[in-house]
């Protein structure tokens, strides 16, 4: 009976030791890494040429060029990166509304935009051989990823480290 009682006790400084940990290491990248970012409400991540991706919502994303802090490609709700360009789609708007995608190349050296009405026409016309678009909030969490993952991984083995000390008398 002793025996469990101790690694229940063992477990229950383990839990508390993480989230205690991993609240803190979230507030301090919150605060100190991602500055910008409030989860939920808005993001940037970066992209080539001192432009970035920013979202007020986690559907939409604009491409801003931070230098001159001016919007270059609006409502974009998937993307993905080939060198110096973005590729992606944005909404298409009729009289009668919004009416399926537009699809789009920006350039981040010349600040120029191709739109095209079809995949097929964007992937001829820019020779692109293979396209996979990733929405704009999967794109921000891929950012993010690596330094969550390194604050899981320490908060586990702090709490690892704590949970297994223990007092002699």
């Amino acid at each position: 009976m002793k025996k469990h009682h101790e690694y229940m006790n063992k477990f229950l400084r383990f839990i508390l030791v993480f989230l205690l940990l991993y609240l803190a290491g979230s507030l301090c990248l919150d605060r100190f890494v991602f500055p910008k970012d409030i989860i939920g409400t808005y993001y940037e991540v970066p992209l080539p040429n001192h432009h970035q991706l920013e979202a007020f919502d986690v559907k939409y994303g604009c491409i801003v060029d931070a230098e001159i802090d001016e919007t270059m490609v609006d409502e974009i709700d998937s993307l993905q990166i080939i060198g110096n360009n973005v590729i992606g789609s944005i909404p298409k708007y009729t009289e009668s509304g919004r009416k399926g995608v537009n699809f789009f190349v920006y350039d981040t050296t010349t600040d120029k935009t191709a739109l095209y009405e079809t995949l097929e026409q964007l992937r001829k016309a820019e020779a692109i051989p293979e396209i996979s678009f990733t929405t704009a909030i999967d794109y921000y969490w891929k950012h993010r990823r690596p330094a969550d993952i390194l604050l899981v991984l320490a908060c586990v083995m702090v709490s690892l480290a704590y949970s297994s000390f223990r007092n002699h008398k």
